[in-house]
């Protein structure tokens, strides 16, 4: 510990950022951190503690400098508030990740360069003894003084991004040295030497690196031990150099394809962003039976005409889902991409969207079809408190557009913001304090009964047999609309 502790504190002295670090988080509310208040906003999550917004590396994809809006950057968090957090974090027996917080508004640092690192380590463990935490990290500081005493805090499993096995195209990635290049590349095997975990997280550049060098790169990850993989297509938004963008650029069919190739190839998980295969990660026909009833502008029957407005990567998913489930009768939904207009680029996921961005497509859409009665956001781009990254919250959506808005959780429960909900058959009543969970009564369960997953919002059953509800008629929007209005 003596050794390691030293040199450790070392490294952290000669970071490229240093003129802007300082120990200790910038108050937003009373002593609360924005760590703290971080915290709060993604629900007080019981697997997260994150501990730097410091980085040692300028990685040429880096998202920090291409944010529309500030976030917190270049600062350490203070022991005593990562004490606060743990004093309210309850029993919990799954991983706890130290290098990520969201929702998003700090800067995802290096929590290896914390100067009390290890200190933080021992305050963690008194209290989560047998938990794997988890740490992401671009290798530099991994040497072996520094590994064999993380190593004495097993159960750890490192996520290790190595883009290349070259070390001159690792240094022009990281905006790092040749020797940075050969310590970073050495770290699997040390984390491996240790028995730690290792998990391969990868950009995937093949305009840098050639797709033979990534294949490379992704087989010697699993070869060295990596349990799982991470691929990440480069994302860059309207910020960006032109040149950069031209060097880091990766259509997405071919990342689409490699990713596929990839898990067939090899017998480790991987999971890849943005993934626009497989099912939709929202229970729609949850959503839809609930859509068909409750519109106090018809007798609470059903929203006759239901517009989803979903993300870009999202929107073909949740159209084949309601297609399989058109039938006639029952009411009309629509689908209707979303286009990040405040990031730009080649943003397309759920999570960098904002109020603005849904108030913009929704408006387009209502202008082709404004008998409209119901529109529906993910719940993705919101935090606890219904507020976007920016901090607008998201019932202005419903206040600009005119319109009821549900923002929908994926298990199918919604927050119906400004609006109520009715139901002759199944009555609804919200706990008195707003941040309860909406408690229901009827339809075989037991009065009162709380539903966790949505912390203020509504959950409603779906049909458990076939007839149970009438099914919605799915309308695409035209195709030419679609493309200049929508996406």
């Amino acid at each position: 510990m003596g050794q390691t502790l030293p040199r450790h504190q070392r490294t952290t002295q000669n970071r490229i950022d240093a003129p802007t670090l300082k120990c200790g988080s910038p108050s937003t509310r009373g002593d609360e951190s924005v760590f703290f208040q971080e915290w709060l906003a993604g629900g007080c999550r019981k697997n997260q503690l994150p501990i730097s917004a410091v980085c040692n590396s300028r990685c040429i994809f880096c998202s920090n400098n291409q944010n529309p809006f500030p976030i917190a950057r270049g600062l350490f968090r203070d022991v005593e508030d990562i004490k606060h957090q743990l004093s309210l974090m309850g029993p919990y027996q799954g991983d706890i990740y130290m290098s990520e917080s969201l929702p998003g508004r700090i800067a995802e640092g290096e929590a290896f360069l914390h100067p009390e690192f290890f200190e933080i380590l021992k305050l963690v463990r008194r209290k989560y003894v047998g938990n794997t935490l988890c740490f992401a990290t671009n290798g530099t500081l991994l040497d072996e003084v520094f590994v064999r005493e993380l190593s004495r805090f097993r159960p750890i499993r490192i996520r290790l991004s190595m883009h290349t096995t070259r070390p001159d195209l690792w240094a022009r990635i990281f905006g790092r040295s040749s020797r940075d290049a050969e310590k970073a590349l050495g770290a699997s095997l040390l984390i491996r030497k240790y028995r730690m975990d290792l998990e391969g997280a990868m950009v995937v550049l093949p305009r840098i690196c050639g797709w033979d060098d990534i294949e490379t790169t992704y087989e010697t990850l699993v070869t060295q031990g990596a349990k799982s993989m991470i691929l990440w297509r480069p994302g860059y938004s309207r910020l960006m150099h032109h040149e950069t963008i031209r060097a880091i650029e990766c259509p997405v069919e071919e990342f689409l394809e490699f990713s596929d190739r990839m898990r067939k190839v090899h017998r480790v998980p991987v999971a890849y962003y943005p993934s626009m295969h497989g099912a939709p990660d929202v229970d729609v026909s949850r959503i839809v039976s609930v859509t068909l009833r409750g519109n106090s502008r018809n007798g609470f029957g059903p929203y006759r005409r239901v517009l989803w407005l979903t993300s870009e990567a999202a929107h073909d998913l949740i159209a084949g889902e309601l297609h399989k489930r058109a039938a006639t009768g029952g009411n009309i939904h629509l689908v209707a991409p979303v286009r990040n207009r405040t990031y730009g680029g080649n943003i397309i996921v759920g999570g960098l969207l904002m109020a603005d961005d849904f108030i913009a497509a929704g408006r387009e859409v209502l202008d082709v079809y404004p008998d409209t009665e119901l529109v529906l956001v993910p719940k993705i781009p919101f935090d606890r408190h219904e507020r976007d990254l920016a901090g607008k919250p998201a019932y202005r959506i419903a206040e600009e557009l005119g319109r009821p808005v549900w923002v929908v959780t994926p298990d199918g429960s919604f927050n119906p913001l400004l609006e109520g909900y009715f139901d002759r058959n199944r009555p609804v009543t919200i706990s008195m304090d707003g941040m309860d969970c909406v408690r229901r009564s009827g339809g075989g369960e037991e009065a009162g009964a709380q539903h966790e997953p949505h912390p203020c919002g509504y959950s409603e059953e779906a049909p458990r047999h076939a007839g149970a509800a009438a099914m919605p008629q799915e309308e695409a929007i035209p195709s030419g609309e679609r493309g200049s209005r929508c996406r």
